[in-house]
């Protein structure tokens, strides 16, 4: 995508808050997306620590029955200098999936 000087025009404020929702069920670039957010202190993250799944890997059948999973990329912020491959993204707020609606109204009102 080129950018012709309008994509400034539509980027968020820096100043407007934003919660991301994470949990067991968030993975992947939705991970990726959820880390880098709060590791630069731009989202607050509600909701439970996600599975894990940073590195990237490709699954390469062996036989019909035997898989290998081969990885091909290490993610790695480049401001913590860390990732969340195992580990998982822990949230700023944590609670239920149910509550994580309620608890991010609440935490971007000034409530949390």
């Amino acid at each position: 995508m080129v950018d012709d000087g309008r994509l400034a025009d539509r980027a968020l404020p820096a100043a407007t808050p934003v919660a991301v929702l994470i949990g067991e069920h968030t993975f992947s670039s939705g991970e990726a997306l959820a880390y880098h957010l709060q590791s630069r202190g731009r989202a607050r993250l509600i909701g439970q620590r996600t599975p894990g799944a940073a590195d990237h890997v490709t699954p390469v059948h062996i036989t019909s029955h035997v898989r290998a999973i081969v990885p091909e990329a290490r993610v790695r912020d480049t401001v913590t200098e860390t990732h969340w491959e195992g580990t998982g993204v822990v949230p700023d707020i944590h609670c239920a999936p149910v509550d994580a609606l309620d608890a991010a109204i609440e935490a971007l009102s000034g409530g949390c």
